[in-house]
């Protein structure tokens, strides 16, 4: 008797199992505009249109996954009645919702476009649960239909573009890069450009073929695109090392888009070696919906980014050909710098955050120079960057850091193409910044941009000026402030504090309201190197148009170099 009640208790479960999956699910998707951009305080800060009811999107079922369970050809007229293709509306958010069997496979387009992404839909999961949780999920969606019902897909409106990303950053002459690109376009141009006071076009190929991809995650910012290698790019080899562009355009002048390239030295012949703020291009990159300063998506955290995706930041901000005043704060600020180095003539190889972090990078390369600099705004940092770096200053490197809201929050790195915001300043570990870089930040002086006033016009590193305390320099840049204004001392801004060190010499300081000014300083350790900071983002804005502060930086430079 037992055993035929649990005969029938299984047909019955096995009954309302397969009544759950005659009915449709109700399911969410969002439509993710992140092309525009707020011209205040945060430049590539997302601007989510608020009113996208006039936007289509078409649902069609491309596959039944179901139908590989033949028994479910007997109700194929019941899921016919669903129909195959059909026109929702989304809501003035962007969110819409539309009825699919579970387990349907869907062509999700965007508009006109037909931009698209390609979903299975299936029970609510979390990539960073184990196997077992969501295989169990997988089974108990059909019992409690609201593990679906949560369920949203986000998409991305840059998907129609050409647009891509490569599987490393920093690379060296020579060496092959799998490059990802999905277009609209039956084929599309590829040049490599250098950075620097001009942009030099190295090479350029054209009628590459072109593919379309969906996204292979539901939150790309985070978990990457998962796109398969359109083409392998070798690196030229010989050329020197640099910030390079890898610019892709599709069907037309407007459907373009970048991929930056850090090319590392072949063989050290320069004394000095550039990082490159790439941590802080990867925080500000907003493709997809999300980066660490905004999530306007459903993944539980904004503060974990993935660098396999593709770059939004230049597709609003280009390069151009040559430096122009700007509201960037990344590549394009940090650009004036290398810019000026190279008016100047003064040689320099160019290296990534992830360089500075490695063990291996540090110990053959980067341990090898007198000098290294940090320029604009070089935020995140890891802690083996840190010691790094200290380990350098300790045997008798030197630092430029022509930066500001330095060296601010701790990153981790769990893989190569994972960086994760740990949520914690450093002085709240008990490491304080102005330790080594002899400034640290603070809120004061926000987003204002002014020029720096003269406190020690005796020492070495105003030589060749005529300057006097009390006067100005810094007062031109190419930095500009959301209210038209410039000036070296802005943006963000370090400033003494108790952790400096104690030799610490206080040589200008920016005359921003409310005490907000920049501390241009410098500091020695004995026994080891120097390390001379401006604690601005906007300082390397004036090097190409300020002759005060370009004779300060050279100043600088070659007494570093001397020692």
């Amino acid at each position: 008797m037992l055993i035929f009640l649990v005969i029938i208790g299984l047909i019955g479960l096995f009954g309302f199992g397969v009544i759950l999956l005659l009915v449709p699910k109700y399911t969410t998707g969002r439509v993710l505009f992140t092309e525009g951009f707020v011209p205040v305080n945060q430049v590539y800060r997302p601007l989510v249109k608020r009113d996208l009811r006039n936007v289509s999107v078409t649902i069609e079922t491309a596959w039944r996954k179901l139908y590989k369970v033949h028994i479910f050809f007997i109700f194929k007229p019941i899921f016919e009645l669903l129909p195959s293709t059909y026109t929702v509306k989304p809501n003035k958010d962007g969110l819409f919702r539309f009825w699919a069997y579970p387990f349907d496979v869907v062509n999700i387009m965007v508009g006109d476009d037909k931009n698209r992404i390609t979903y299975t839909l299936r029970h609510r999961e979390n990539n960073f649960w184990p196997a077992y949780m969501n295989a169990f999920l997988t089974i108990a969606h059909l019992f409690c239909p609201i593990l679906l019902h949560e369920e949203c897909i986000e998409i991305p409106t840059t998907l129609g573009k050409t647009c891509g990303y490569s599987d490393k950053l920093s690379v060296l002459p020579g060496e092959e890069l799998d490059l990802m690109i999905s277009t609209r376009a039956a084929t599309f141009s590829l040049e490599f450009i250098r950075v620097g006071e001009r942009l030099q076009t190295i090479q350029k190929m054209n009628d590459i073929q072109g593919t379309y991809q969906s996204i292979e995650t539901k939150f790309p910012s985070a978990l990457g695109c998962k796109w398969r290698p359109t083409l392998t790019y070798k690196i030229p080899d010989g050329i020197s090392s640099g910030c390079y562009l890898i610019k892709l355009t599709g069907n037309n002048t407007d459907d373009v888009s970048f991929i930056p390239v850090i090319v590392k030295p072949e063989k050290i012949e320069n004394q000095i070696a550039v990082i490159a703020s790439t941590n802080t291009w990867h925080a500000y990159n907003s493709w997809g919906g999300q980066n660490f300063y905004i999530n306007y998506t459903s993944f539980h955290s904004k503060y974990i980014v993935n660098t396999q995706r593709p770059f939004d930041l230049y597709l609003r901000n280009p390069v151009e050909d040559a430096c122009k005043i700007t509201r960037d704060h990344l590549l394009v600020g940090e650009r004036f710098v290398w810019a000026w180095l190279e008016r100047e003539g003064i040689g320099y190889d160019i290296y990534s955050d992830s360089d500075l972090h490695s063990q291996e990078e540090f110990r053959d390369t980067l341990n090898q120079y007198k000098i290294i600099f940090i320029s604009t705004h070089n935020e995140y940092w890891s802690h083996d960057m840190i010691n790094h770096l200290r380990e350098f200053i300790k045997n008798g490197g030197n630092v430029v850091s022509l930066s500001g809201n330095t060296m601010y929050k701790e990153v981790e790195f769990p893989d190569r193409n994972l960086i994760v915001l740990d949520g914690a300043f450093f002085r709240y570990q008990g490491f304080n910044e102005e330790s080594v870089l002899g400034t640290a930040h603070d809120l004061l002086g926000l987003n204002t941009m002014e020029p720096y006033k003269v406190v020690k016009s005796n020492h070495w590193v105003f030589e060749g000026t005529h300057l006097n305390d009390g006067d100005l320099i810094g007062k031109e840049g190419l930095n500009v402030s959301a209210d038209g204004k410039t000036g070296a001392s802005g943006w963000e801004t370090d400033k003494i504090y108790p952790h400096s060190p104690k030799n610490t010499t206080l040589l200008a300081r920016g005359i921003n309201p409310g005490g907000g000014g920049a501390d241009m300083t410098i500091y020695n350790v004995p026994g080891g190197g120097s390390v001379f900071s401006t604690g601005s983002i906007t300082f390397g804005g004036s090097l190409l148009v300020d002759d005060n502060i370009s004779q300060i930086s050279k100043n600088v430079i070659n007494k570093f170099l001397e020692e």
